[in-house]
């Protein structure tokens, strides 16, 4: 069982990759899309901005399965669900551990949506998941290729630190 007692100080938080909004935020979508004048057949990037939206959200289950099987050492699991990395990560923190957050790359179709709809960082972090479906805390970050290697992109997003629960430097 992974519960927040095995969480330790200086363990990394690993990001997998997103397919995209997952389930997440699509009023504001529509507000956006609707207020720009857009129509869902408009490109944005390879796709139309309905493709975007009917992007099947990744499901981890069978991967977080399949690390655990290889005997990959997991201390905390959060899906990256509404509500954002902001209020999911510290589901699985002890009280007294944060995560000091390292910036990674944000896929370009959230900053899209974010400069299209005027919407703030802090918005935008406590709606969507920015790029991370699952985060992933573990000892050490050569498990980054564990994943990459089965097909999910991995981003080192952040540090166990000492603390009360928060994430820090978010944005």
């Amino acid at each position: 069982m992974i519960t927040p007692d095995r969480v330790q100080l200086g363990d990394y938080v690993l990001g997998l990759a997103s397919s995209g909004f997952h389930s997440n935020g699509y009023s504001l979508i529509r507000r956006v899309i609707q207020d720009q004048g857009l129509s869902w057949h408009d490109r944005l990037l390879e796709q139309t901005i309905g493709e975007w939206c009917l992007t099947p959200t990744t499901i981890y289950v069978n991967l977080i399965l399949d690390a655990l099987a290889a005997g990959m050492e997991i201390h905390g699991l959060a899906h990256i669900t509404g509500g954002g990395i902001p209020e999911n990560l510290p589901r699985c923190l002890p009280p007294n551990r944060s995560v000091q957050i390292t910036p990674w790359q944000i896929p370009d179709l959230f900053l899209w949506l974010q400069t299209l709809g005027n919407i703030a960082t802090v918005d935008m972090f406590h709606t969507f998941n920015m790029g991370v479906g699952m985060a992933v805390v573990v000892p050490t970050l050569d498990y980054r290729d564990w994943f990459r290697n089965r097909g999910i992109e991995c981003y080192a997003i952040g540090v166990v630190v000492e603390g009360n629960g928060t994430i820090d430097n978010l944005c």
